[in-house]
């Protein structure tokens, strides 16, 4: 295994590992509103050499602990990163899609100068942090730059975190006067939609195209084959002419 790889491999788990305790305590996930992609967000990609860096963080804190029923986050990230290249190659092959793993062997062979993918730190673009129209600042505005130089590639696809909600429970009796009782409480059912965040930046102006969430189906429990659907609706929505 390539230097880098066998790092990179531990980081993803250490980075899940923390992000899950950091984002326990900001409160439950179900507060953050989900932004849909944009329409036709994969516009202009057709055809470009598009740098897709890892998936690295999952929010814990959801209401129904689905986060925190994922035993090995180091694992489920680097099988959700395995779906999203298998989703993005063969649903959108007309895109040049330069993967994490070439990142990671461009970063091996250049080690101090082409920057680690898994090292790259897109945490302005949380949905509790970005604001709209906001300048890409340092770290992460530099490590693009740096991408760039390595790989011509003039955009960069950011899955930026992945999140839980809860199914919606079903609606309350109004008895007939239009708003449910005071005293009745809507409360969700169990479930585990995932929700990923993700960005598209262009790597040499440096300004974040747009940012979005692509929105899974829920599921009784955290499963392969519902991130496997997610990564699916990820690449069909970008391969969008």
């Amino acid at each position: 295994m390539p230097r880098s790889l066998g790092r990179l491999a531990l980081a993803a788990g250490a980075v899940a590992t923390i992000t899950l305790g950091c984002h326990s305590e900001q409160g439950p996930t179900a507060q953050l509103p989900i932004r849909p992609m944009p329409y036709h967000p994969g516009a202009g990609l057709t055809g470009a050499h598009v740098i897709v860096l890892p998936l690295e963080t999952l929010r814990g804190g959801d209401l129904a602990g689905c986060s925190a029923s994922i035993t090995n986050p180091r694992d489920f990230l680097l099988d959700a990163n395995a779906q999203i290249a298998r989703a993005l190659q063969s649903k959108a092959p007309h895109t040049t899609w330069v993967l994490p793993a070439e990142l990671a062997h461009t970063a091996d062979r250049s080690a101090g100068f082409a920057p680690d993918p898994y090292s790259v730190d897109p945490s302005q673009l949380l949905p509790d942090r970005w604001k709209p129209h906001a300048e890409l600042a340092d770290p992460l505005a530099s490590q693009l730059r740096r991408l760039n130089s390595f790989t011509d590639a003039p955009v960069a696809l950011i899955p930026v975190e992945l999140r839980f909600y809860p199914r919606p429970g079903p609606a309350p009796s109004t008895s007939g006067s239009g708003r449910p009782p005071a005293s009745v409480a809507i409360v969700p059912q169990a479930g585990c939609r995932p929700v990923l965040r993700v960005a598209i930046v262009d790597t040499r102006a440096l300004v974040v195209a747009w940012a979005g969430d692509v929105v899974g189906d829920s599921t009784p429990a955290v499963s392969a084959a519902a991130i496997a659907t997610l990564a699916d609706r990820l690449a069909q929505a970008v391969a969008t002419p």
